[in-house]
């Protein structure tokens, strides 16, 4: 009865190993993941730094009737101390055309040393109330390192 058993087991092996493998990778249509934000040129110039920061978790509320409140953390992943930076943020919604007017852009500055994180919160005048606006996750943001003046 033994012999039996481990006859039918060695003979159904190969194929329980033939349906786990495959030859064939199946691929799909390959799409780029557009990051969350991203940096953008000043007059034409990347600044240095920028590919080091990213900004992450930004959220939007309604202060007060006409004034929204951009929440947000920027992260420097370099080791270097960055000091004081000057920045100028532009939140859009996904599917939105170039020449349309950005849901958020707000100016700020902020001083992050190395490997921190801050959490800043500009305001935006707006005439849209917090219930017009896209959700926190068909928002985009492009950030600016601007000169100080």
């Amino acid at each position: 009865m033994r012999f039996l058993c481990l006859g039918l087991l060695l003979s159904t092996c190969p194929f329980w190993v033939g349906c786990n493998t495959s030859k064939e990778v199946a691929t799909g249509p390959s799409s780029a993941v557009e990051p969350l934000s991203k940096p953008v040129a000043t007059n034409g110039k990347m600044h240095p730094m920028a590919k080091n920061i990213e900004i992450s978790g930004y959220r939007l509320s309604e202060s007060k009737a006409g004034l929204l409140r951009v929440r947000m953390n920027i992260v420097n992943h370099s080791g270097a101390d960055l000091g004081e930076i000057p920045m100028k943020v532009r939140i859009t919604a996904v599917g939105l055309k170039p020449e349309d007017p950005p849901v958020a852009e707000v100016s700020f500055k902020v001083t992050l040393g190395p490997e921190e994180t801050k959490q800043v919160e500009p305001t935006f005048p707006t005439k849209l109330r917090i219930y017009e606006l896209p959700d926190w996750q068909f928002l985009r943001c492009t950030f600016e390192i601007v000169p100080a003046n």
